[in-house]
């Protein structure tokens, strides 16, 4: 099983020197993560760098904003297929 997960808080940018942020940790994801891990499955993980660490062995991809989650998403569906995501 292939699964594509999404974890974490991304930070845009108003301007050269403010940003917007939101305080999701990842720990959420860190469970699924290892829970899907435990039973087999094949996990690809984008996450922000300061967000909880996935599962030990996740294919992990990394990003800082919103964008760039859609950029790397939309590029991960074009390269191949998830069972869940």
């Amino acid at each position: 099983m292939k699964v594509l997960i999404t974890a974490g808080g991304t930070s845009e940018s108003i301007d050269s020197v403010r940003k917007i942020t939101n305080t999701s940790t990842g720990r959420l994801g860190r469970l699924i993560s290892s829970e899907f891990k435990s039973r087999g499955a094949d996990v690809t993980y984008i996450t922000v760098r300061s967000a909880a660490a996935p599962a030990h062995g996740c294919n992990v991809h990394y990003a800082e904003t919103a964008q760039d989650v859609y950029d790397t998403v939309s590029r991960l569906l074009k390269n191949g297929s998830f069972d869940v995501i």
